[in-house]
């Protein structure tokens, strides 16, 4: 027999926690069951909100939100220097237009070229060749004299790199000298490069961070150049200089039978970059 406590038996008092189990979970009230609610203590619930930053946006390792599938997405609040969303790498910014290629050549070897490039463009005045040109002038950093320049003690980009918003379609050549360089239209590029991968995505706060420098121009070598509204053609030295071809033969002196083929029509707005120098005698 089940002995009593304090005047209750056990099976009585098996019950009674049965019972006020069973009302806890059903959500009345513990007096119901006779429990004073008095003796009861109500705990408060304190919910922890992840740190903020100055501008109020959570930097929670991990944090996620629709449409940004990883923390890297540079806009003020956010934490980290560059955009690496899914479908975006960087080095090689990848969105549709761009091919992924991998570029032809590195950045440390563009920068080696840099260090053994001539002081002086000779195919600026003297006898013209589109290899001399070329090979006198391996970057634009070398094509502006931006390598004798010093640069300043913060910068924004990394000198010889290319750079773009994650929101727009413009690419910048970034300068030894810390400002950011406009490729004004696709032909203007391809004759720097024949690849678009290795394009940094940068926020807009980033890029607006980059002082402006100019426009780059044609790359030495690359290509013959005229406007629409004129039938002179031009071969491209350093700093954007246009040296007259002045006839069929010294064009195909230095680009073959085909040199046609080689001629490029630049907008009026964007040849004014350029800077009319000698014509080309190649005697």
């Amino acid at each position: 027999m089940n002995k009593p406590i304090k005047g209750i038996s056990r099976a009585r008092l098996a019950v009674g926690v049965l019972a006020v189990a069973a009302t806890v979970a059903s959500g009345v009230g513990l007096a119901a069951v006779g429990v004073e609610a008095k003796t009861v203590k109500k705990i408060p619930i304190v919910k922890i909100a992840p740190p903020k930053t100055a501008t109020g946006y959570y930097v929670t390792p991990g944090y996620r939100t629709p449409g940004y599938a990883t923390p890297g997405y540079v806009t003020p609040g956010y934490n980290k220097p560059v955009y690496v969303t899914p479908g975006y790498t960087t080095p090689g910014y990848k969105t549709p237009g761009y091919s992924g290629m991998l570029p032809a050549v590195s950045l440390s070897a563009l920068n080696a070229r840099e260090k053994v490039a001539p002081a002086t463009d000779a195919t600026v005045s003297g006898i013209y060749t589109a290899a001399r040109a070329m090979n006198a002038n391996p970057t634009v950093n070398v094509d502006k004299g931006l390598t004798k320049v010093t640069p300043p003690a913060t910068t924004y980009c990394v000198s010889g790199s290319l750079i773009k918003s994650v929101s727009g379609t413009a690419v910048f050549y970034c300068g030894h000298d810390g400002k950011r360089y406009l490729f004004p239209n696709a032909a203007t590029y391809a004759t720097w490069y024949n690849t678009y991968n290795g394009i940094t995505g940068v926020s807009d706060l980033r890029l607006n961070s980059i002082a402006i420098g100019g426009i780059v121009t044609y790359r030495p070598g690359a290509r013959l150049v005229k406007i629409a509204t004129d039938s002179k053609i031009y071969a491209v030295a350093r700093g954007g200089v246009l040296r007259l071809v002045p006839s069929d033969a010294v064009a195909k002196s230095i680009y073959g039978a085909a040199w046609k083929q080689k001629v490029d029509v630049v907008p009026d707005n964007i040849f004014t970059n350029y800077t009319i120098g000698l014509p080309i005698s190649n005697r």
